[in-house]
């Protein structure tokens, strides 16, 4: 089985991922905290695992945008600035957060190099 970088459940038998926020930061602009879509349908999802009424784990090519509806690892919201994933809509001070380059391109790469520590 694999395990989620972000919330550690193994994946698919987990039923959601833990961190149910994206922050969006762009330098010198106040980050953007949306709430991540929940998976709608019956059946597990055949990328990351989740199940009815879950969130994604973060990377997986089926989890929509929050702001487009489109795929979200390839719509380009979020291009000019990093996208994390976060367990809270508060922005903790000093907060570490793995940033993700939200460009398609780089994104399975990215996440698999800023993986949280264990």
């Amino acid at each position: 089985m694999t395990q989620c970088d972000y919330c550690h459940q193994e994946m698919p038998a987990a039923i959601s991922c833990t961190h149910p926020y994206l922050v969006f930061v762009v330098p010198g602009k106040d980050p953007e905290v949306l709430q991540r879509k929940v998976y709608p349908f019956d059946e597990q999802c055949r990328d990351c695992g989740v199940k009815h009424n879950g969130i994604h784990h973060f990377g997986c090519a089926m989890e929509s945008c929050p702001k487009c509806g489109k795929q979200l690892i390839a719509c380009g919201c979020f291009s000019g600035g990093d996208l994390w994933v976060s367990r809270t809509p508060a922005l903790p001070k000093n907060a570490q957060y793995n940033a993700v380059k939200s460009r398609p391109e780089n994104i399975s790469q990215e996440i698999s190099e800023n993986k949280p520590e264990k």
